[in-house]
């Protein structure tokens, strides 16, 4: 009894540390600039890992509530069950592949969870309306900084500050906006999220008028100049909402009158978005003349010069077709990247190349189709109609819920075209969304040792990873360049073949390890096989380029020229280096693969990468996409 009082003393003492470090997965980690090749997002989801370890050394020791029993929110119980599935199935249908497949989506889930239910744990112990409150504001103060940092880029001082403190695209410095989020669509995202969060201050009363016009004006400016064209449908997500939320709030109670506010609020912040798309380029000029040299296209502008993504249409049509073709289980979860390869291929679609490897079909549901099927997709739907339904009822309409009703609907909208949610602070904070949603919880019985219990295995296997995975992390980031030292490279290929024992590393240094390895007939089979586990995984062009010819060496002619069908057809942009490189070889059984190579520079050099990709692949036969 005394040790489990002076537990709760402490936390009393302090009583949101644990609020605080889980809201912080959604700053923190996007602040660090540590994207290296090959776990470009290892320490932003190790930051996530840390955080969500602390909140649960700091919250869980200390029950509250009736002995013996715990409430848990709907959503961490569906993703419990959707991670159960994804190891199963995978089990089933990819046994011989590696099992980080199946383990890294499992933790993601389990983390994600851990944080959405702390935060449901914090709201029922605070106030949920507190805890809304603290989530707003760390989505506000961590878009301003990112704005700030973008603002760097779009000006050039991000070049001139020292120690890697803010990012910037070498070959671009000042056209690609990013913040230290790394990629533009996820930078409008959480700038996105940062304004509603704005707007929802505001009508609380917590920030001035000027305030919430200068922060919500500046980031519609810096989500102009990212570039990103799902901005757009971020503002007509934001005036759908607020116009339905203004409608049905109560204005004779303080609470329907801060709804009406928050509303007005977020329409004002849609009239700034419009006003800096549509005006970005005069805007830029004036900067111009005071001396800045900022370029820049905004979402609007790109939209109407490129229209919107043909390849994300044909990534999708490929989807539908793995579907139809494995519509229950799906093919296994992340099992598309293979087959959106070998359909560049084979599967007569258009062609519309980028030389790049889609891991993902770039839409949530046509995702799950495709590696979970029909089970895996039925489970999200219905974790998400579950929890976001009762935000739409008449008794929930206040400011709270729009604020978290508008940063699902951006990361919803974001996810029809991209895929935010396998960053894992993304799905921490759509998991808090769901977590909060205004229905009842599920009531378990577990005893309080046993809750204690979990979260300690939990933080010890948490803290073992992240401690031995910062040594790993930093060998292979440093391996990823081949030493000049004969001897180095072999002691770095011994140590990898040992990493590779390590399930949760496996593909990371295989993947490392067929850098290392020449293409020829030493330990043929041996290196065959490397190369089948990597390329029905990870089809790079890499890869694909020595399994083409492995295949050769070991007579498989049928296997080579498939292999290397998929390499033209699906990175054509490169097939002058593949060529180069077959030229330097002398075994007769490669020459097929060098007549193919051929062919493909040749109508590279005549009609471009599409042109290229079309004499690796079958005719094209879809001449619709959905």
């Amino acid at each position: 009894m005394s040790e489990q009082l002076a537990i709760r003393n402490k936390i009393n003492k302090w009583p949101m540390v644990g609020l605080w470090s889980v809201l912080l997965t959604l700053l923190v980690p996007f602040m660090q600039t540590l994207y290296y090749y090959p776990l470009v997002e290892w320490w932003r989801n190790a930051l996530v890992l840390a955080l969500v370890a602390f909140a649960l050394i700091w919250r869980l020791p200390a029950s509250t509530g009736e002995a013996g029993k715990i409430t848990i929110p709907k959503a961490c119980l569906f993703a419990f069950l959707l991670a159960l599935y994804i190891v199963l199935s995978f089990s089933l249908l990819s046994p011989q592949s590696y099992i980080s497949r199946s383990l890294f989506p499992m933790v993601c889930l389990i983390i994600a969870s851990l944080a959405g239910f702390i935060v449901y744990a914090e709201a029922a112990r605070l106030g949920r309306d507190r805890v809304i409150h603290c989530l707003a504001i760390v989505l506000c103060v961590g878009a301003i900084i990112q704005a700030l940092l973008g603002a760097m880029q779009v000006s050039g001082l991000a070049v001139l500050i020292p120690g890697d403190l803010v990012l910037f695209d070498r070959s671009n410095p000042s056209g690609n906006i990013m913040g230290n989020i790394g990629q533009r669509n996820q930078y409008a995202h959480y700038l996105a999220w940062g304004m509603t969060a704005t707007c929802y201050l505001y009508s609380e009363g917590k920030s001035r008028s000027w305030a919430f016009h200068l922060s919500a004006l500046l980031l519609a400016l810096l989500m102009a100049w990212s570039g990103s064209r799902l901005v757009l449908a971020y503002m007509a997500g934001f005036v759908v909402l607020a116009l339905l939320w203004y409608r049905r709030a109560d204005g004779s109670t303080v609470t329907g009158q801060r709804c009406m506010k928050m509303s007005k609020a977020l329409l004002i912040a849609c009239v700034y978005i419009v006003m800096t798309q549509l005006f970005l380029e005069q805007l830029t000029q004036l900067f111009h003349v005071a001396g800045w040299q900022i370029s820049g296209t905004s979402g609007a502008g790109r939209l109407m010069e490129a229209g919107f993504g043909a390849r994300r249409r044909i990534e999708w049509a490929k989807a539908w077709q793995v579907f139809r073709t494995h519509p229950l289980f799906g093919t296994a979860w992340d099992g598309f990247a293979y087959q959106s390869v070998w359909l560049e291929a084979f599967g007569g679609y258009p062609k519309f190349s980028e030389s790049v490897l889609f891991t993902h079909s770039h839409n949530l549901f046509a995702q799950l189709l495709a590696e979970t099927g029909i089970v895996g997709a039925a489970i999200v739907i219905t974790a998400l109609s579950c929890c976001l339904f009762p935000y739409f009822r008449k008794k929930q309409v206040t400011a709270g819920n729009l604020l978290l009703i508008s940063l699902a609907m951006v990361t919803l909208g974001h996810s029809m075209f991209e895929y935010p949610l396998w960053s894992l602070p993304f799905l921490c904070g759509l998991m808090i969304v769901l977590a909060l949603s205004p229905n009842d919880g599920v009531q378990l019985n577990v005893r309080i040792s046993w809750r204690r219990f979990g979260s300690g295995v939990s933080v010890i296997l948490i803290g073992w990873y992240l401690v031995t995975g910062v040594s790993i992390f930093s060998d292979l980031a440093q391996w990823r360049v081949r030493s000049a030292n004969p001897s180095v490279n072999e002691q770095r290929v011994s140590a990898l073949v040992n990493l590779a024992r390590n399930p949760l590393w496996s593909y990371d240094a295989d993947q490392q390890l067929s850098t290392y390895l020449s293409s020829d007939r030493q330990l043929l089979a041996t290196k065959r096989q490397l190369f089948e586990r990597l390329v029905a995984y990870r089809p790079y062009h890499y890869q694909l380029s020595q399994l083409a010819i492995l295949r050769a060496l070991d007579k498989d002619s049928t296997g080579a020229r498939e292999a290397m069908a998929m390499r033209i057809a699906a990175y054509p942009d490169s097939v002058g280096s593949i060529l180069a490189f077959l030229q330097t070889r002398n075994e007769p059984e490669l020459q097929p693969l060098r007549e193919m190579a051929e062919r493909a520079v040749k109508a590279y050099q005549q009609g471009g990468a599409e042109a290229a990709a079309r004499t690796a692949s079958l005719p094209e036969a879809h001449k619709a996409l959905f």
